[in-house]
């Protein structure tokens, strides 16, 4: 009478772990694609605040167009925003001298700094989604850290001890460009970026305008406190017709 029981119930049981199974599956996905990163973006968010700075939400962007403000209603509550909307944008108005903790938030759009006590960009070399980035006051000698930044439409890295611009011709989608109050000298680079309409290079050590005699898409150039020459100057205003150039 057991062994009969026993044949009876067994598929039941089959079928019962592999339901268990599944579902201890599923939970796990849920898990590692949803809960995860929601519980490290809000991590993320808390440090931004916690250093004065300011977090952006993609509903709360889209929203801005129509509205005053998003309303997420009671999921802003439960279970949280970090856990219903993406960051799209970060803004540091106070000084901060640490990336790292953004190397969790790929998918933001914009960043801005208003002063870096540091030179480490390796954090966002991953932020593929970037459209502006802004960082002002820093220690950054180089960045090639960007170069995986295709998205990149607005940069900005001024006021710093800026020397090396290889890594930034990769970012193809570039429009504006200002690195003003760096001593970079070497502009090769830029002759790649074709797509750009507004570059500012005031007060760098810029001299060879050659690079920039094929960027025929440049309307705005600043080359105020520069210590490039008459001819130079004379040459490319040739070559770049529609562009206003900017210089003492």
């Amino acid at each position: 009478m057991n062994q009969v029981d026993a044949r009876e119930t067994s598929p039941f049981l089959r079928v019962s772990l592999r339901v268990l199974l599944i579902g201890i599956l599923l939970i796990s996905l849920v898990f590692g694609f949803w809960v995860l990163p929601s519980l490290k973006q809000k991590k993320v968010a808390e440090w931004v605040r916690q250093n004065g700075g300011i977090v952006t939400y993609v509903t709360e962007s889209k929203a801005a167009e129509h509205f005053s403000k998003a309303d997420y209603g009671i999921l802003g509550i439960w279970p949280g925003v970090d856990f219903i909307d993406n960051i799209s944008g970060i803004h540091f108005s106070k000084s901060i001298s640490d990336l790292s903790p953004l190397s969790d938030v790929n998918h933001i759009a914009h960043l801005s700094i208003n002063e870096f006590d540091g030179s480490d960009l390796s954090p966002i070399a991953n932020a593929k989604a970037l459209e502006s980035l802004s960082i002002l006051k820093s220690k950054i000698t180089q960045l090639d850290a960007l170069k995986e930044l295709s998205n990149l439409q607005y940069l900005e890295i001024s006021h710093c001890d800026l020397a090396n611009i290889q890594g930034v011709a990769n970012c193809a989608e570039l429009k504006i460009l200002i690195l003003d109050n760096t001593p970079i000298d070497d502009i090769q680079e830029l002759q790649k970026l074709t797509g750009l309409d507004t570059l500012r290079l005031s007060n760098t050590n810029v001299t060879d305008l050659q690079p920039l005699q094929g960027l025929e898409n440049l309307q705005i150039l600043s080359l105020s406190g520069t210590n490039v020459s008459p001819m130079d100057l004379k040459n490319l205003e040739s070559a770049l017709p529609n562009c206003q150039i900017e210089s003492d």
